[in-house]
């Protein structure tokens, strides 16, 4: 039995991997080999155990699209870029009535996805909105700027039960962002109560295994409740676009070998893009997408797969359903 067979099996526990053997198996497991197959086989039987099969597809709703100041080379917002030009914001009533229906499609938790420059008394007051028009039998989840713990036990009074916020790859080289401040956020929203759903995101081709890694074990330190993947998108005229995108493979591949480094020290696991293998590869969440998408230089409707391809998705991988 190989090194890299060994970690995949004690992995196959269910009881994590400790930095250095993450990064072993992250480094010494090759695209296409038996341990690739055999690591996205475990983390999936990992997640399946552990999570009792039951996947879920999360709505996003992306309420204001225009110029943002934080200038995410990744970004078609970013204001340097000049991918998006003209300003463009759903109503409350708007948010409120694309919840109700999100939700009625079988979503099983909403993010409202806002630019870093987007008001906080306005994202209060759509948490309000939504809450009396959905109801309180779901997650509501804030996806916006940087946050002080004040403003996080606000969040909480307005009805939103999490934040998704992380520590983005290159925060502060390729973002006009604060890394310590993102942790700030963190840190405030599980002070209060919040769950935090984070993300190792966006991952492109110059990623190194020692930067997927550390990046991980730092928002599962930061006490992170759920974990995701995403992978970058070349979006035409933002500065990182050269640099390319990876495969799904490659995706999936990266996918399960977090996925067993976490254990059980996460309630979710998640690929927010809407892809199939990282779905047999140790996540049980996807993410439906509506309107802005800052992965996208125009602004659609559905901006990603709606919830009910979320959910046909999950199906497809054996995943059962919550009605």
């Amino acid at each position: 039995m190989t090194a890299g067979i060994e970690l995949i099996e004690k992995g196959r526990k269910g009881r994590g991997l400790d930095r250095d053997e993450a990064l072993a198996l992250l480094k010494g497991t090759k695209p296409r080999s038996k341990e690739m197959y055999q690591a996205m086989q475990a983390a999936d039987q990992v997640s399946r155990r552990q999570f009792g099969n039951i996947g879920g597809a999360l709505a996003q709703v992306g309420v204001n699209w225009g110029p943002c100041p934080a200038n995410c080379g990744f970004c078609a917002f970013a204001e340097s870029s000049g991918v998006v030009k003209e300003p463009f914001q759903l109503s409350v009533d708007e948010i409120s009535d694309l919840s109700k229906g999100l939700m009625a499609e079988g979503a099983t938790g909403l993010s409202i996805m806002t630019t870093a420059d987007y008001p906080f008394s306005s994202v209060l007051e759509i948490g309000r909105a939504v809450r009396k028009a959905a109801g309180k039998g779901f997650a509501l989840v804030a996806n916006i700027g940087d946050i002080s713990s004040r403003q996080a036990a606000e969040l909480g009074e307005a009805g939103f039960a999490g934040i998704y916020h992380c520590v983005r790859l290159g925060e502060g080289r390729d973002t006009g962002l604060d890394p310590m401040k993102r942790k700030a956020t963190i840190r405030a929203a599980k002070d209060v109560g919040l769950m935090v759903f984070s993300c190792i995101e966006p991952i492109g081709p110059e990623h190194s295994p020692e930067e997927l890694i550390d990046l991980t074990y730092e928002h599962l330190e930061l006490g992170a409740d759920a974990l995701a993947t995403m992978r970058r998108f070349a979006v035409p005229g933002t500065p990182l676009a050269a640099k390319g995108t990876i495969t799904e493979a490659e995706l999936a591949r990266i996918s399960s070998i977090i996925r067993l480094a976490c254990g059980a020290e996460i309630i979710s696991f998640g690929n927010h893009e809407a892809s199939t293998l990282p779905l047999i590869s140790g996540a049980n969440t996807i993410t439906a997408e509506l309107w802005s998408n800052p992965r996208k230089g125009e602004l659609e409707r559905v901006a990603g797969a709606s919830v009910a391809e979320a959910r046909r998705k999950l199906w497809e991988a054996g995943w059962s359903l919550l009605a």
